[in-house]
Formats: structure tokens, sequence, C-alpha cells
């Protein structure tokens, strides 16, 4: 069967800035433990921008503002709701499956939309990886079942 897919910028990992492509253990080294786990989790919290964003071909479409040289969570859930309002949220009210794939931080920041997670409470959200969650949704979208598979 011929099965649509649809690729996306908007799934695509958070910017982690001037940590891109640094080892945790070595980051935990030079600016600590907690500072990291900051990095990482907290929403509001900035890594340090890359000073010259090296941008891929993926991203030749975008203008180059789009880009930023760092993302917090909440930068990553402002990129993110666009493809679930535009593309996927329709699909699902016109009676389509749809399957999700992307990074952590990217289905994290939908998962913080869907569930109406509070900011404080992101950090609490698990995206397990290679296992599949199943949402049911009644007709305005609300989830009326979750299934970790």
């Amino acid at each position: 069967m011929y099965i649509p897919v649809t690729k996306s910028w908007r799934l695509n990992e958070r910017h982690y800035g001037a940590l891109v492509g640094k080892n945790k253990a070595l980051m935990e080294a030079e600016f600590g433990a907690e500072q990291v786990k900051r990095w990482r989790r907290g929403y509001y919290e900035m890594p340090p921008r890359m000073e010259r964003n090296q941008l891929d071909r993926r991203y030749d479409q975008l203008d180059p503002q789009t880009i930023p040289h760092a993302e917090n969570l909440a930068m990553t859930v402002q990129r993110v709701l666009p493809l679930w309002q535009d593309e996927i949220a329709p699909l699902l009210v016109a009676g389509k499956n749809v399957l999700v794939c992307g990074h952590g931080n990217s289905l994290r920041a939908l998962v913080k939309y869907l569930e109406n997670v509070p900011e404080d409470q992101m950090d609490a959200i698990e995206i397990p990886n290679a296992a599949p969650v199943l949402y049911e949704f009644d007709e305005t979208l609300q989830i009326s079942n979750k299934t970790v598979l």
C-alpha cells in the first residue's frame, strides 16, 4: 500500500546552540551537572548560543532568521505547534491515522501541548525510545485514551 510521508523540520531535535556535538559528561565537567540539567530540561533555560549557525541543506528552504542560534523548550513547543495545527490535526479530524516520528524534545513539546502539561512539569514528560505511544482522540481532538505499546 502507498502510505504518504510528510517530512518537517519542525520535528527535528531542539537546537542546543554552542553545546551541539558536545558529550554530556564533558559538559557536566565544564559547566556542572545542575547547569546541564537546567539547559536540557528547563522550560525557559537557554543553552549558550552558537555564534554562527551551521545549517545543513534540510534548512535551505527556510528563512535563516527562522532558525535560532539555540532553543529552550518553550521555543521548541512554539516550533512544533504549527505542524500539529496545520497538518496533523486536520488529518485526525478527517478520520485519518497519523504516525508522528521525531526526536525526544520535539515529541515532548507535542505531548506538553496535547496533555496540557504545565511548564514547570515538562521535565517529567518521558518519551520512551522506540516504544510507540498510541493516542486516541474524540471528535474535538481531546485525548480519550493513551497507550504505550
